[in-house]
């Protein structure tokens, strides 16, 4: 009986939340740890300017699009003027 009282003991809600809590913590140390030390470690340059510069490639108009935008507005512009000469005639 005695030694189910000291394994009780041993194994309380109040022992298992201070183990618990001890673990996290060392946890937290080391994410931290991890977190404060990689920027300076990592160099990220190279691999920022290239999604950069994909980012940029993507983003820009290609050339046909630009030219047949400027077919279509040439020829909206077109058809106004000639509904605007008609409507004054």
């Amino acid at each position: 009986m005695e030694s189910q009282h000291s394994w009780r003991l041993r194994l309380s809600f109040k022992n298992a939340t201070i183990v618990m809590t001890v673990l996290n913590i060392i946890t937290v140390f080391f994410l931290l740890k991890g977190f404060i030390s990689s920027p300076s470690t990592r160099n990220n340059k190279p691999s920022t300017d290239r999604f950069n510069s994909g980012m940029q490639l993507s983003l820009s108009p290609s050339l046909p699009l630009a030219k047949n935008l400027k077919i279509l507005l040439r020829e909206s512009a077109r058809s106004l003027e000639d509904e605007f000469q008609y409507n004054q005639a």
